[in-house]
């Protein structure tokens, strides 16, 4: 099954990472940008206050996902083409977040609904249809950013192999930024530093940290879709941001 590149989010790299305009009040300086609100982009309000949550009750977004599901287990084949439509661009924006690659994205996209079409039969009602997916889609890409470790290797901008297999100085190609606003480039520059500092984080912190600061999800949500408790949720996004506030603390300096 092969789905299409579903739209991307507005901004590349990380979407949502536009910098905060500045806040000039009384006469004071504005305050540097902060990268780590920045890579979170518009705040999600959490029903709990806290981010605690109790068993989210279904929505109408549910029961129409559970309508699509048993149709499917009866054997209408639309209803899954129809699941896949609804939340496809989702799963996408969401790989896309976590390993920064369109055509990763793609393939995880593929990946993702070829392994929920395996599984779908034994899908149970205790938990909404789009958090089993987002789960299946945080461990595919998970999977992924292990293997990506293992084989990483590093290529020299400058540098090339001929055909026998030895390096030779040749100039690569580099996009002109030359007439790129100012205002631009300093949003791009942002957006790479803030991609770069969430890609040290180790797995679960990246995606704790996308799972809440970006797409908005509860802790409750976030571990049923990791499956582990709210207690470790908590935790783990503790100390990712505590990394992504050190990672990024250069930035801040030099902008303060």
């Amino acid at each position: 099954m092969r789905t299409s590149a579903p739209r991307r989010a507005r901004g590349s790299g990380l979407p949502g990472a536009e910098p905060p305009a500045a806040a000039v009040a009384d006469g004071q300086a504005a305050a540097p940008p902060d990268p780590v609100a920045a890579a979170a982009g518009p705040a999600v309000p959490d029903p709990s206050g806290d981010g605690a949550s109790g068993p989210r009750p279904a929505s109408n977004t549910d029961h129409g996902d559970f309508e699509l599901i048993a149709a499917f287990k009866a054997g209408d084949k639309l209803a899954f083409q129809a699941l896949v439509q609804k939340y496809e661009s989702r799963v996408y924006n969401l790989c896309l977040r976590m390993v920064n690659d369109e055509v990763e994205s793609q393939d995880l996209t593929q990946e993702v609904f070829l392994k929920v079409y395996r599984s779908i039969l034994r899908y149970q009602h205790t938990y909404s249809f789009y958090t089993w997916v987002y789960r299946i889609t945080v461990n595919c890409c998970i999977d992924y950013m292990r293997r990506r470790k293992r084989h990483a290797h590093t290529v020299s901008l400058t540098s090339s192999s001929n055909a026998d297999g030895n390096e030779q100085g040749k100039d690569q190609d580099v996009p002109d930024s030359t007439h790129v606003p100012q205002a631009t480039m300093e949003k791009n520059e942002l957006r790479e530093i803030l991609n770069n500092a969430i890609a040290q984080l180790s797995e679960k912190l990246q995606s704790i940290i996308i799972l809440k600061e970006i797409e908005g999800f509860t802790y409750e949500e976030i571990a049923e879709i990791l499956n582990c408790s709210r207690g470790t949720v908590k935790s783990r996004l503790f100390r990712a941001r505590e990394r992504l506030k050190e990672l990024l603390s250069p930035y801040v300096e030099e902008h303060a």
